[in-house]
């Protein structure tokens, strides 16, 4: 019976067969939207759809087990009222609750409640998947952002029901990079099948316009526009607001990263900007498209491939967790692009 780390097309089914005997399920990853799709899974999966409600699920946080270790047994070994199965939840878990879990597991049968571990990315080398990998009697899943799973972006746009007949639109909806995260690539799936309840025609470039820029932080549209014209000032307030509501600085980045990699593609032919402009992603009209073709007018093609340059490198260094703050990362880059209008010919 070798379970050890798990297929998610097999997720369903392996833990079916494995229903009498199940003592720890893992579910680790960066994709925490899918985590929590597939943690109500394994609850209505162990419990039943009366679990929640017969009160045989419980949830508790890495944090409370490690001030109290014992609260783990009493969660797992204690009955509930209502006869059936039950789950106990471990959110935000680390590496820390490894000793605390392979304590519990030593004295686990299965009268006691499946544990589902619930974790951020965790390397090979982690304790934790090293106590639930290897064993042929724990399940271990693995769930990653869409960007690296493209069939099932494509499976989530289909299954929706939404008719797509022009191929950009298509293209659009599966290049997650113009999303900042996959649960806002399927809150707008879900919006735009609502909009097109009943609705005969296909999805139309004006209809995503309608919607991605309401899910888009009118904030950073505003800061990179600010950026793009070179006023520093009004670009550092907007920054310095955006990290102050807990914007995350990859996301102003890749903000910044599409906006001037449009502007990048418009300088290779000039004559061609509506064009170029037809095939942009996201798609733009009305101001947000007048706008960029004012600001393709203060930029050069060696200014922006310095500027492309520069966001390149900010992005690496984020990436590689600097010793400098990440808010001072982003602020010394866009301060650098905002001096290539003046200074740079």
């Amino acid at each position: 019976m070798a379970l050890m780390r798990g297929q998610i097309k097999e997720f369903k089914e392996l833990i079916k067969r494995n229903l009498d005997y199940l003592p720890i399920i893992l579910l680790h990853g960066s994709n925490t939207f899918h985590i929590k799709e597939k943690c109500d899974e394994v609850v209505d999966l162990v419990c039943g759809p009366t679990g929640k409600i017969e009160m045989r699920v419980q949830k508790t946080t890495e944090t409370n087990l490690l001030k109290s270790p014992d609260d783990l047994k009493i969660l797992i070994k204690t009955s509930s009222f209502f006869p059936g199965k039950q789950v106990v939840i471990i959110e935000e878990a680390t590496d820390k609750i490894e000793n605390i879990l392979s304590t519990e597991l030593q004295g686990w049968t299965n009268l006691d409640a499946t544990i589902v571990v619930i974790s951020k990315s965790l390397k090979a080398n982690s304790k934790l998947r090293k106590l639930i990998d290897p064993n042929p009697k724990l399940l271990s899943f693995a769930f990653y952002d869409l960007t690296d799973n493209s069939n099932e972006v494509e499976k989530i746009i289909k299954n929706s029901g939404i008719k797509i007949e022009d191929t950009k639109v298509l293209k659009f909806l599966c290049e997650q990079d113009n999303f900042s995260t996959s649960e806002a690539f399927r809150n707008l799936i879900d919006t735009l099948t609502l909009f097109k309840y009943n609705d005969p025609e296909p999805l139309s470039f004006e209809d995503l316009e309608l919607f991605v820029a309401q899910a888009s932080d009118p904030s950073e549209i505003e800061m990179c526009n600010a950026l793009a014209i070179g006023n520093y000032n009004r670009m550092l307030f907007i920054l310095q607001n955006l990290f102050s509501k807990g914007t995350k600085a990859n996301q102003i980045i890749n903000a910044a990263n599409r906006h001037f990699k449009l502007l990048y593609h418009i300088s290779m032919d000039p004559s061609k900007i509506e064009a170029t402009l037809n095939t942009s992603f996201p798609p733009l009209f009305g101001a947000r498209r007048a706008q960029i073709i004012r600001q393709s007018h203060i930029w050069t093609r060696n200014k922006l491939e310095r500027a492309n340059l520069l966001i390149f490198e900010a992005d690496k260094d984020l990436r590689l967790s600097t010793k400098a703050s990440m808010q001072t990362v982003t602020e010394r880059c866009f301060l650098r692009i905002s001096s290539l209008i003046t200074n740079v010919q």
